[in-house]
């Protein structure tokens, strides 16, 4: 009985020492499939796209608020979208937007984006 509870103990400890001696320096590699981007739909009261509205990106609530220093202001296309790329968006983060097409003005604060892969899409719907 003493020899299988010092085999079962020496067989222990000889795990426990070979999982804990493992260097576990992990470096990810990641590879963004898809650059990170935020696609902006905007729409009217009648979910038809917007042509030719103004969209402001803001990273700034209190810029967003008193609308000065918008990071960057696209104009939409005939499908009403406008993209703003990862070098506009900078940093992970809130980001701020308004949209507007002269008779109506729509604000939205986007969710939390961490800029690591892929498209976000947001609608805006102008009065």
């Amino acid at each position: 009985m003493k020899k299988i509870l010092k085999y079962h103990l020496c067989l222990f400890l000889l795990i426990t020492a070979t999982l804990t001696s493992c260097e576990r320096d992990l470096v990810a590699d990641i590879v963004n499939a898809t650059p990170p981007a935020l696609q902006i739909t905007v729409i009217n009261a009648t979910a038809q796209p917007v042509n030719n509205a103004s969209v402001q990106l803001y990273n700034d609530e209190a810029a967003w608020n008193t609308e000065t220093g918008a990071v960057a202001t696209k104009q939409t296309a005939a499908d009403g979208k406008v993209v703003f790329e990862k070098q506009e968006l900078q940093e992970p983060g809130f980001f701020y937007l308004i949209a507007t097409d002269g008779a109506g003005k729509a604000k939205l604060k986007t969710k939390y984006l961490l800029l690591t892969d892929g498209k976000t899409f947001v609608e805006m719907i102008l009065p």
